[in-house]
């Protein structure tokens, strides 16, 4: 009741403090909000007539057992709150996880007639082992940007299109992406066989090697297995190559 009060004080229709009870007050300022978005001015607030949102803005969408006509039983959810920006990831296989190192990696995500830029972002994985990429937009924000209110939200995930984008050709050793290791910081280096950690600089990747700054050939590295294990399987950097 305080929050249907504090809305209609809100909306300039009541001037009392909002104090959980339906008066003689709270009945006119429901008549009047209900001549302001044109329905009948009962003065009564119907189960179902309003939905209450934690914060705004907010989105909502309607629960799948609301379509017109349909009967409303008493404790039937009627909307879900989305959220206001999308999170927008890709999925990765077990297989895959060696591309958590390819931060900033160019990606270009399309839906319908709409295309946005955006680069690759952190590694995450989900308590049951699931592992994705995340997607920024280049400057760090969204990746839909300014179109994101008009993107048809639901509660269940939108399949999007991505695509990578080739990367110019570069010079420089190459490297195998199972060897890179991604810091907290974003940064990336590689272990070599006596123990050091050698920060590199990623300049271009075909998904399973990348061509890197900072290491010399011949350099003796360490691979990393899926948990992000040392293994015992040491591999010398590869001569100049270009990608």
């Amino acid at each position: 009741m305080a929050q249907l009060q504090k809305m209609l004080v809100e909306l300039g229709h009541l001037t009392a403090t909002p104090d959980g009870v339906f008066g003689a007050g709270t009945t006119t300022a429901v008549r009047r909000w209900q001549g302001d978005v044109g329905v009948s001015r009962t003065g009564v607030v119907q189960q179902g007539d309003l939905v209450f949102a934690e914060a705004l803005p907010a989105r909502v969408v309607l629960a799948d057992e609301v379509e017109v006509g349909s009967r409303i039983e008493p404790g039937t959810t009627v909307a879900l709150s989305v959220a206001e920006v999308p999170e927008v990831t890709i999925p990765l296989g077990q297989d895959q996880r060696a591309y958590g190192a390819l931060t900033g990696t160019p990606v270009v995500v399309e839906f319908e007639d709409q295309a946005w830029e955006a680069v690759v972002g952190e590694a995450v994985t989900t308590d049951t082992g699931e592992s994705s990429l995340t997607l920024t937009a280049p400057d760090g924000g969204p990746v839909c940007g300014a179109d994101c209110a008009d993107l048809p939200f639901t509660v269940d995930a939108l399949r999007l299109g991505a695509t990578v984008v080739i990367e110019p050709e570069v010079d420089g050793p190459l490297v195998p992406v199972s060897a890179l290791i991604t810091g907290p910081d974003g940064t990336v280096s590689v272990r070599t066989e006596d123990g050091r950690t050698v920060p590199v600089s990623i300049l271009g990747s075909d998904g399973a090697r990348a061509v890197v700054e900072g290491l010399d050939v011949g350099t003796v590295i360490l691979l990393h297995g899926e948990d992000g294990a040392t293994t015992d399987q040491p591999t010398q950097v590869d001569p100049a190559a270009e990608q």
